[in-house]
């Protein structure tokens, strides 16, 4: 692969799926187990609260995975700056603007074993941007792209401050 080719990492929207389908599964089995308890003749009952909240879940979990693949992120490293882009905008940071980064491991183990957050803090903006690694495809590459452009931001500050 050539240094000089953008990166492209795209977010995953796998667990979105797998989460739907299993509240989909767990509501039919509840259905159907309900159901046949009652004299060995199936009557659903649609009604039941337990019911009713499955649906309020399932539906919950359909808008926000039609949100996150309408508004599915992006994000694109070339060699001095770094693209974050959905549908509707796009946000190109060189990394002479990047004030700092910080890596920093994931408070939960229970996704992803090795899931990152980065921190970056940009010039002149006063929040600081998060990404959860993991929540990317090729994630582990990602993590290595942050660590090496995490050089080239502190080999900048030290030049930075040595000239001073």
């Amino acid at each position: 692969m050539e240094e000089n080719k953008p990166k492209v990492f795209k977010q995953r929207l796998d667990f979105y799926g797998k989460a739907l389908g299993t509240y989909l599964l767990v509501l039919i089995f509840f259905l159907v187990f309900l159901g046949i308890s009652n004299d060995g003749v199936l009557t659903l009952k649609i009604f039941s609260p337990i019911v009713i909240l499955m649906l309020l879940i399932i539906i919950t979990t359909l808008v926000l995975f039609a949100n996150a693949t309408v508004k599915r992120k992006i994000i694109i490293i070339d060699k001095n700056s770094i693209t974050f882009q959905n549908r509707f905008f796009e946000r190109k940071v060189n990394f002479s603007d990047i004030q700092r980064i910080k890596i920093i491991r994931s408070p939960s183990n229970i996704v992803k074993n090795n899931a990152r957050f980065v921190r970056m803090k940009i010039k002149k903006k006063k929040k600081t941007l998060l990404i959860r690694t993991a929540s990317f495809d090729k994630d582990k590459e990602l993590l290595t792209c942050f660590i090496k452009i995490n050089k080239i931001v502190l080999d900048g500050y030290k030049r930075n401050t040595h000239s001073r």
